[in-house]
């Protein structure tokens, strides 16, 4: 863990997120996607998860491969362009968007805490490859996340398909994301999702000077 971590209160797993990111047994930002099986970042000093987790685009959750000490999870996602789910039958194929996703989810306001996204500094930090990265910062007020090399360039802002009441609206951000979405970081579809590609994803928060939570998964595509 992080030096700076270290002096909260953090629990790093795999599970289902609280339930005050839920909309009923799924999820705000759509039909269909299912709060289970999440990398979960909680620092219960300051109230507030980060969660990760990587499927087939219209399909199945991934499991890790591995993890490592410091809470790192490794996965393996298909390459190539959306496909049904070979292991499980499920899904449908689409040439114009990569096979897989990740999808996230930052919840302040837990365990008491009067905390909302406005309090906090979030960033999605990706690297494709070990050398190209670009770091997405949240606007807590349009829920979009921005490259700070690129403001043409971001996802989100689509969070709440699900109604949900203000409060949440203030304090939840999650959706989901394909490659097809950031061809301007990435590169087009046949670069971003070829075999071999690597992409190390961290969630990350701030207080807005210090770093005071994450949670970090790292993809290869074969």
């Amino acid at each position: 863990m992080d030096a700076q971590l270290q002096k909260f209160n953090i629990t790093d797993g795999f599970g289902t997120v609280d339930p005050t990111a839920q909309f009923g047994t799924q999820m705000y930002f759509g039909n269909g996607n299912s709060p289970a099986n999440y990398h979960i970042d909680q620092n219960n000093t300051l109230g507030f998860q980060l969660d990760l987790k990587e499927h087939y685009r219209t399909g199945n959750d991934l499991t890790p491969a591995s993890v490592d000490a410091d809470g790192t999870a490794h996965f393996t996602a298909p390459a190539g362009t959306q496909i049904v789910d070979p292991a499980h039958g499920v899904g449908s194929a689409n040439a114009g968007k990569g096979a897989w996703n990740f999808d996230f989810v930052v919840d302040t306001g837990l365990n008491g805490a009067t905390t909302n996204l406005s309090d906090f500094t979030f960033k999605i930090a990706i690297t494709q490859n070990g050398t190209n990265t670009h770091i997405f910062d949240l606007d807590p007020a349009t829920h979009i996340w921005i490259d700070e090399s690129n403001p043409l360039v971001g996802f989100g802002g689509d969070d709440f398909n699900h109604p949900a009441t203000a409060s949440t609206q203030s304090h939840v951000a999650e959706n989901s994301v394909n490659m097809a979405f950031l061809t301007g970081a990435f590169g087009n579809l046949a670069t971003s999702t070829a075999v071999g590609t690597t992409y190390d994803i961290k969630l990350e928060a701030f207080d807005h000077t210090h770093l005071v939570g994450m949670v970090h998964d790292f993809v290869i595509l074969a």
